[in-house]
């Protein structure tokens, strides 16, 4: 590549240099010219001269007219000798031409070193000679670790080969690896998404989107990361990294049974010895403490509740292509013949599903419509692609049957029909 953008730089410059030394190289009219040929024409010049005399002294001229006529044969014959000039100036022509030749290249030179991209063009192609060696060291673990300006090199080297030779998803998952390594979040997840098309049960690739879903840190993506991490342990139940990203996301969510559940599976998979489980460990008995509080405080809140009921919500699962992005989980329940002002409703931005929901007395909408008004309800899950409880095309949607509120404290629903 190097080599062609020599040859094509040359060419372009001696196109160059061709119009700049043209007009001073264009052969001319060429006049022949004799040796002796000046001296005639001096020697006629001076006969004339005499002849003019002699007219003066017999009268026949006058001395003005005398002064005139010798002007005129002067010129006449600086006009004749007018071929030694024409020669004399075609040599000054060479010279300006091969001045104006150094000056075009100099000039050419100067100006793309000031404002052209030659180093990053040598970069380029050092990044693609360099491929091999650097992606081994990446990948094998072979040699010094990869410093800052190596990943980015290795990175180029890898959109290149990509540019070139077209898509293959192990170039795509270690591009990602290598933008994730340099905080470059938006360029590793259009990676990873590029190995995820070509493989959707790509483990490596999708551990590490949602990892840079995670990193993000905003509640779209941490909702993300939560439906990859899912996907990933459909695929593979026993993978500790999805585990652990689960038990995180669960942390961060305060959901403390479900992050206790899967850090608790993962320390049951871990040795006494490896340098991580004194840590988990004390996270494991942190979250034990969290879930008996918050198994205590449900108590002693339900004395003040009145009449609720426990809502456990899955998804069906040919719906699990349609979920909204960012969708908004309404729980609902509704008096089953009564009027169609929700009796209770719980709104949750971030879920998880399956997940169970409880609604009470307390979180009724309008004071003198609670459960203790009306006992038959039947309970609502929607999930919106808004914060709006109002209905939209695209949203899903399930409920239950009629039940007693006050026979009935538990009750499964699932989520089954696209509006």
């Amino acid at each position: 590549m190097i080599t062609s953008f020599y040859f094509y730089a040359a060419i372009l410059v001696v196109f160059g240099l061709f119009f700049v030394v043209f007009p001073f190289i264009r052969k001319e009219k060429s006049i022949e010219t004799n040796p002796n040929a000046n001296a005639l024409r001096i020697s006629d010049y001076e006969s004339r001269l005499e002849e003019l005399s002699q007219e003066v002294e017999t009268g026949k001229l006058s001395e003005d007219a005398y002064n005139t006529a010798v002007v005129e044969q002067k010129q006449a014959l600086l006009q004749e000798l007018a071929p030694e000039q024409q020669l004399n100036q075609h040599g000054n022509r060479s010279v300006i031409a091969l001045t104006a030749s150094l000056f075009t290249l100099t000039f050419c030179i100067v100006f793309y070193l000031m404002t052209g991209s030659f180093n990053l063009l040598t970069q380029w192609q050092d990044a693609k000679d360099n491929l091999p060696e650097l992606g081994k060291r990446a990948v094998l673990q072979q040699g010094e670790p990869l410093s800052n300006n190596e990943m980015q090199e290795l990175a180029l080297g890898l959109r290149t080969k990509l540019a070139e030779q077209g898509d293959d998803e192990m170039a795509w998952l270690l591009l990602g690896r290598i933008m994730l390594m340099l905080n470059d979040y938006e360029s590793a997840n259009m990676s990873f998404d590029k190995a995820i098309a070509m493989n959707a049960n790509n483990i490596n690739a999708l551990v590490s989107k949602a990892q840079v879903l995670m990193l993000e840190g905003a509640d779209h993506s941490i909702n993300q990361a939560a439906k990859v991490v899912s996907q990933v342990l459909k695929i593979e139940p026993s993978n500790t990294d999805a585990l652990s990203m689960l038990a995180l996301i669960a942390y961060e969510r305060g959901d403390w049974q479900q992050s206790l559940a899967a850090f608790e599976l993962i320390l049951g998979r871990m040795s006494e010895t490896n340098p991580s489980y004194a840590m988990l460990n004390a996270r494991v008995e942190e979250l034990k403490v969290k879930v008996a509080q918050q198994s205590n405080n449900s108590e002693q809140n339900s004395v003040g509740q009145g009449l609720s009921v426990s809502v456990n919500i899955t998804l069906a699962d040919e719906l699990k292509d349609q979920l909204p992005a960012n969708g908004v989980l309404f729980v609902f329940a509704k008096a089953e013949n009564g009027p169609p002002m929700p009796l209770a409703v719980v709104k949750k931005p971030q879920w998880q599903l399956p997940l169970t929901v409880t609604l009470s007395e307390s979180d009724a909408m309008v004071a003198g419509m609670t459960f203790a008004e009306f006992k038959r309800v039947k309970i609502v899950a929607r999930i919106s692609i808004d914060d709006k409880v109002d209905t939209q095309a695209g949203e899903l949607e399930g409920h239950t049957q009629g039940f007693d509120i006050e026979q009935i404290n538990q009750v499964n629903l699932t989520i089954d029909k696209l509006l």
